[in-house]
């Protein structure tokens, strides 16, 4: 059971996920410094919520730092398309479809645990 948890928690190149999501988080913070261009709600929040998401993969509250981030990919999309030429926006939307695999967080095991009980 160890062995298959630790399957899918590493990547293809030996990295955990928490670290390559946090190596994006630092790239998206990067890009929030080069983009000025950038509405001022949106990079105030990015700018206060991105540390905050790093600080919760750092320490492993993954769960957390998912919502965090996908509630800020959903706020972007109200900004329309404008924000396509974002690599800040961009980031983040491509963190938010990373984090959000079902593998990432087990749920397809609770539903076949679920399934084969019944």
């Amino acid at each position: 059971m160890f062995a298959e948890k630790e399957n899918r928690t590493v990547g293809k190149s030996g990295r955990s996920k928490s670290e390559v999501w946090l190596k994006r988080a630092n790239r998206i913070e990067a890009a929030i410094a080069k983009e000025p261009w950038l509405p001022i709600g949106l990079r105030s929040l990015l700018a206060i919520e991105i540390p905050e998401v790093c600080k919760d993969l750092k320490s492993g509250r993954r769960a957390r730092a998912w919502r965090n981030v996908h509630r800020l990919a959903l706020m972007s999309f109200r900004y329309g398309p404008r924000l396509l030429d974002s690599e800040a926006v961009a980031q983040l939307r491509i963190l938010d479809l990373e984090m959000s695999e079902p593998s990432t967080h087990g749920s397809h095991l609770t539903v076949g645990k679920s399934i084969g009980a019944a």
